[in-house]
């Protein structure tokens, strides 16, 4: 499509990771300019849901101004028609910046609006932190249920200072694009797809329900076990009260079993309600099992050990809702704790983290990116690939990354294969038959292998030792850099590798500072490494185009 091309429209279709429910998007591409830009977000209940999304992309040339002005602005509608709160985020993919723009005189302004008619300015921030070909998030914010919010998003340079001549006449190429999350979470949280237990942890919300009140629940049993009265995996419940339970043949309510209408299974994701009709029914999959059990109790997310030996499963989601009004009472989403890396429930409705009520630790699915994002397995480099995060980090910072070579080559002082670092400085790397950190080697724990997968932390000691799969090479080197993840062509001749993680973290708290993931963006298949502590999408820095694997 030529940059000067408007109002040609095309169709992107996507699937939202709850339930089956279609976004459609329209992309219209326009030359930035006065009211007749907007876009609009609508999001209903999920099996009536649909999102409009009406990226515009944007090429100003701007003069300094005292203020943003009422002139140049693109208009945003985010309407949130269902009964749970939604996260709105608004970001610029960054197609190209002038280096003069890269300043915090470069400024957007969002104004808001409850009723469409009257604004106020909510917010301002700058392009200091913009990087071409990223993305640059302006707004993240909750939507209430049966909300409608209206914003103006204004771009604009700052010349109440003065001295802004430098920046006059640079040019900025981008598009703004708007997602509506299917849950919210604060920023301090990740949501990922699953918690799962092994038999000695479960959540205890402590929230009482009763016969005005159903439970919904979507999960997965990893270990069939037990009779319908006894040694059941029970998903959520009390013992000898209302229970939505797995035994080793058929389903549960803690006091009678069925094989209606089919069989479980194991590692079966299923849909759950419990006493939508008010006399207890426990339907799966829409379909009634003919079992009943009605009560007032207070019921615990998974079991503990000590009652029918804990819970094997997997939880994806589970609601407590009001039969009357439908409204949802509680909201259980799996996530973790970025700041300690601690997973359990959050409540969105309440706001509430639920951790581990039992022992030992839950095991966790993986990071749920917005909606215009697909994970994959790996990132490929054939050796012209690389990515720029453009994120310093020194001795109080240790890197970790999960990777394989698919090539070996070069010795431990040239021509290897660098998975993170830079050159002259701190590394990450493989040589043909040994480690490396860029100027010494190493054979030990063990000679590397091409396509094995390995694990490998750097500087965890402070000291920049490197270790392979927990052991140590004997390594190290410290020290402030900038790394990229893979190297350019031109060092080293590049990188011949898989990537399926790279983590930088703080030393002290182990609070994760980055957590790239490979992804492909679903509206240009562009393919890349996303951040999903900064929700910061990184493409190709270097040429020719990334390998990736299968979907997950």
């Amino acid at each position: 499509m030529e940059e000067n091309t408007v109002k040609i429209s095309h169709i992107l279709f996507m699937i939202f990771m709850m339930g089956i429910i279609i976004v459609v998007g329209t992309y219209a591409w326009l030359s930035y300019r006065s009211n007749d830009t907007a876009m609009v977000l609508t999001i209903g209940e999920i099996n009536n849901t649909q999102v409009t999304l009406s990226p515009y992309q944007i090429k100003a040339s701007l003069l300094p101004q005292v203020t943003y002005t009422n002139d140049n602005y693109v208009t945003v509608t985010a309407i949130n028609n269902s009964s749970s709160p939604r996260k709105v985020t608004l970001f610029y993919k960054i197609n190209s910046i002038d280096n003069e723009l890269i300043s915090s005189d470069f400024k957007y302004t969002i104004e808001r609006s409850t009723d469409g008619t009257t604004y106020t300015q909510y917010q301002t921030g700058n392009f200091s932190s913009a990087v071409n070909g990223a993305e640059l998030t302006i707004l993240e914010e909750k939507l209430s249920a049966n909300t409608t919010y209206y914003y103006k998003v204004y771009l604009w340079i700052d010349g109440s200072n003065g001295g802004q001549s430098y920046i006059q006449g640079k040019s900025f190429s981008g598009e703004l694009r708007a997602d509506i999350s299917s849950i919210f979470l604060p920023l301090e949280y990740q949501q990922i797809t699953y918690l799962e237990s092994n038999g000695t942890q479960y959540i205890k919300p402590n929230i009482q329900t009763n016969n005005d009140v159903y439970w919904y629940a979507k999960f997965s049993v990893t270990n069939l076990k037990g009779t319908y009265s006894g040694n059941y995996n029970m998903i959520v419940g009390v013992n000898s009260n209302p229970q939505i339970a797995v035994a080793s043949d058929r389903w549960s309510v803690g006091n009678t079993g069925t094989t209606s209408p089919f069989t479980p299974s194991v590692n079966t994701i299923y849909e759950a309600t419990m006493n939508s009709d008010g006399l207890g029914s426990l339907y799966i999959n829409n379909q009634d099992t003919g079992l009943k059990r009605t009560g007032t109790c207070t019921p615990t997310i998974f079991s503990p050990s000590s009652v029918n030996g804990g819970t094997y499963a997997r939880i994806y989601s589970v609601k407590y809702i009001n039969r009357t009004n439908n409204e949802v009472i509680a909201d259980f989403v799996p996530a973790y704790r970025r700041s300690d890396g601690v997973a359990g429930l959050y409540n969105i409705v309440n706001n509430v983290f639920y951790t581990n009520a039992g022992d030992n630790t839950f095991a966790i699915g993986n990071e749920v990116l917005p909606s215009e994002y697909q994970f994959v397995e790996y990132l490929e480099s054939n050796g012209t690939q690389y990515i720029n995060p453009n994120i310093a980090t020194d001795t109080n910072i240790y890197w970790y990354t999960k990777f394989s070579i698919t090539s070996l080559k070069g010795n431990a002082n040239g021509s290897y294969n660098m998975i993170v670092g830079v050159n002259g400085k701190p590394q990450i790397a493989v040589a043909s038959n040994q480690w490396s950190v860029g100027n010494a080697g190493a054979s030990t724990p063990f000679v590397p292998s091409a396509n094995a997968i390995y694990e490998a932390t750097m500087n965890s000691d402070g000291l920049g030792s490197l270790y392979i799969n927990n052991q140590d090479t004997g390594l190290k080197r410290a020290g402030t850099c900038t790394p990229t993840i893979f190297s350019p062509s031109d060092t080293n001749g590049g990188t011949y590798a898989r990537i399926y993680s790279v983590k930088y973290i703080n030393r002290t708290t182990e609070e994760i500072i980055t957590n790239f993931v490979p992804a492909y963006r679903k509206s240009d298949k562009a393919r890349g490494l996303y951040d999903t502590v900064n929700d910061v999408f990184y493409t190709n820095a270097g040429s020719g185009t990334f390998e990736i694997g299968p979907e997950i």
